[in-house]
């Protein structure tokens, strides 16, 4: 996949962040008390789509495709800020999700309608196409977040490997 040459849609210290596309949105909200199966897919074309228990809620288009030199680690649950760690040093994460997350994929692909319904109801397919990671956070207590896909992207809760104010809590259901 390619962006496009000027990296327009997205957040770039040289584009001053101009919000781009357009969205149809249906109900979105999930903050009910209940456990949710919530999935987005983001297509070659810029097409973004969002599911909430394998239906589809809304879409955007026009909002541009990833980047394949991002130097962004990837966070669950948080945000390193606006545009990423700065050059030279880490920003600490911020604004943090006050929720419950389990059961976290990721694929190097657009997932079409049919597959998130049948994510929703079947699970993770460890074999499917384009898998990059899945992470059950069922670790319990320890530090590591294992990789049950092939990728084998392990990582690490807080801001690094060892113990520190920003690891989330355990929680056991």
């Amino acid at each position: 996949m390619h962006e496009d040459a000027n990296e327009a849609n997205y957040c770039y210290p040289t584009n001053s962040c101009t919000p781009m596309g357009s969205c149809v949105n249906g109900n979105l909200f999930v903050a009910d008390g209940a456990w949710h199966h919530v999935a987005a897919s983001r297509a070659a074309d810029g097409e973004l789509r969002m599911y909430i228990d394998g239906l589809l809620i809304g879409s955007c288009t026009g909002t541009g495709v990833p980047s394949a030199n991002n130097f962004q680690d990837l966070t669950i649950g948080c945000t390193h800020g606006t545009i990423g760690p700065p050059p030279g040093g880490a920003e600490p994460p911020i604004w943090f999700f006050p929720g419950l997350i389990d059961d976290v994929a990721m694929w190097s692909r657009a997932l079409s309608d049919v597959e998130v319904t049948s994510l929703h109801a079947d699970g993770i397919d460890l074999d499917s196409a384009g898998l990059v990671g899945a992470w059950n956070l069922d670790e319990g207590a320890r530090q590591s977040v294992s990789d049950a896909s092939p990728a084998g992207n392990d990582g690490f809760l807080g801001v690094d490997p060892g113990r520190d104010s920003a690891d989330p809590e355990w929680l056991e259901l």
